[in-house]
This record gives structure tokens, sequence and C-alpha cells, in this order.
């Protein structure tokens, strides 16, 4: 009984970190993708009290477009930046088997 607890429990802790590890690496890449939008939405925002909409619109995609050419040109900039998310990933498959670790061993049925 003790050791089906124990693994009900290291199973729950296993369960809980692939989540929370998901939702961190999610969230690390999303926000790459979802920065350049907000970027775009607040300089249409802001320029559209002295331009018109349309007129900001095109002004604020191009100077997105600007920046995000800046960073392509940046030499690894990108292998940093999947380097770090595979670190992130590193991390969670690590503590996933560190939990594995304490499950009890099971003796073998012949």
């Amino acid at each position: 009984m003790q050791e089906k607890l124990q693994t009900l429990f290291v199973r729950a802790a296993q369960f809980v970190t692939l989540l929370l590890f998901s939702l961190f690496v999610m969230t690390y890449f999303g926000a790459f993708l979802l920065l350049p939008l907000a970027l775009v939405y607040w300089l249409t925002l802001l320029l559209g009290l002295l331009l018109p909409s349309l007129l900001a619109g095109l002004v604020a995609l191009a100077l997105v477009a600007f920046l995000g050419l800046q960073l392509y040109r940046m030499a690894d900039i990108y292998k940093a930046i999947a380097c770090g998310g595979m670190q992130l990933v590193d991390l969670g498959y690590g503590q996933i088997q560190r939990l594995a670790d304490l499950l009890p061993e099971r003796e073998a049925v012949a």
C-alpha cells in the first residue's frame, strides 16, 4: 500500500511538472511571436493620434519590419533564443527524471 501511494504521489508530481514546464516553454516561444504584433498594435495607437489610421498602421508595420530585419542581421540571435528554449526543455525533462528516480523498484514477475 505504501509503494502504491508513493507511486501515485510521484506520478502526480511528474504530471504537474510536465504541465508547468509545457506552459513555460509555450510562453517563452509565444512571447517571441506575439511581441511584434503587440508592438504594431501600440505603435498604430500612438501614431494614430498624429496620423490617419491607415497611414499609422503602415508606418507601424514598417517600423516593426525594420526592427525585425535588424534582429535578423544580428549574428546567431536565433541560435541564442532557441538555445534558451532548449535549456528550459532540458531542465523540465531532468526534473521529471529526478522524480522518476524516487519511484520504488518493482520486483520482476517470473
